[in-house]
């Protein structure tokens, strides 16, 4: 709750995100019969995926515009930075996990790790 409340507090545009997002991974969860635990990670995961961004210059979230390169290694640091956070918070490793990864891309071109499949 601290850390959903930080996340409204920084950012109500982020928020309503958070909250579209969880709506969604709850349908994907249905529909992949995730059993209780793993919906409830999901669940957290999904309203806490762009925490990280409290550690990111507001100037830089609020730029209108393309950002430049230097500032969107900046934000592709959020992932790292909401990892950490929820990590010393939960100990619930999938959370964490889908906090870290959730810019990741199919064809390894997301961050932070460039995984892919």
């Amino acid at each position: 709750d601290t850390l959903i409340a930080t996340i409204d507090g920084k950012d109500r545009l982020t928020r309503r995100q958070s909250e579209d997002t969880l709506l969604y991974s709850r349908k994907i969860a249905e529909r992949f019969g995730l059993n209780d635990a793993q919906k409830r990670s999901l669940d957290i995961a999904a309203l806490l995926h762009d925490v990280g961004k409290v550690g990111i210059d507001e100037r830089i979230l609020r730029q209108p515009g393309r950002l430049s390169d230097a500032d969107f290694a900046v934000v592709q640091q959020h992932p790292k930075i909401g990892a950490m956070l929820v990590g010393s918070t939960i100990e619930d490793v999938d959370t964490v996990e889908a906090i870290l990864y959730h810019h990741e891309n199919w064809n390894g071109s997301g961050y932070p790790a460039g995984l892919s499949g």
